[in-house]
């Protein structure tokens, strides 16, 4: 992904401080060649940031690498290494990245049907307790039937972020990566 230059942020910085958010966003689409969701994220984050840097944006590549090699630890039901992955090849810290490998588990267990942006929106709506919007989402966008997305939004609840449990083996996971780097960079200082 294309770097924008410090003019280019600066003219990026101007267009959101005069309410031109939507031309920002098309601005940086071309500058960094990206689509529309992570412009906008980008935007999103440079005017909550005061003006910062949109330098938190995946690459369209990179994402793409970072979802197959969490897939592929999450097809073997390792969830540690999923995120010590995605971390890895995004570029992201953990935390972002148990986000993402939450949303890519839920991908995984409806057997594709349901994307990994349509699982973080769901994760989304579940965690404010949307659960009816989350519904509307799944009969909407994957033709499930009613029933079949109660049923599956309880899989959400229980098997990923959404549940206190979930959150706490998150933590753990986090945790333990953290402690697994330490003890790395410390075998490679001996």
């Amino acid at each position: 992904m294309p770097v924008p230059t410090s003019a280019q942020l600066d003219e990026l910085r101007q267009l959101i401080r005069s309410g031109n958010k939507v031309e920002a966003v098309k601005q940086f689409r071309n500058i960094a060649d990206v689509g529309l969701t992570e412009a906008l994220a980008a935007m999103n984050a440079m005017e909550s940031s005061g003006g910062a840097a949109a330098s938190n944006v995946i690459a369209p590549k990179a994402l793409k690498e970072a979802e197959s090699a969490a897939l592929a630890a999450i097809r073997k039901g390792n969830l540690f290494e999923a995120i010590k992955r995605y971390s890895k090849h995004a570029k992201v810290d953990l935390v972002e990245a148990k986000h993402a490998v939450d949303a890519l588990d839920i991908a995984h267990r409806s057997s594709g049907r349901v994307n990994a942006k349509l699982a973080r929106a769901l994760l989304t709506l579940v965690n404010a307790g949307q659960k009816q919007d989350a519904i509307t989402q799944l009969v909407s966008q994957v033709g499930f039937e009613e029933s079949e997305a109660k049923t599956f939004l309880a899989t959400i609840k229980s098997g990923s972020a959404a549940s206190a449990g979930s959150r706490v083996l998150g933590c753990l996971a986090v945790l333990g990566l953290i402690v697994l780097a330490v003890t790395a960079a410390l075998t490679l200082l001996r």
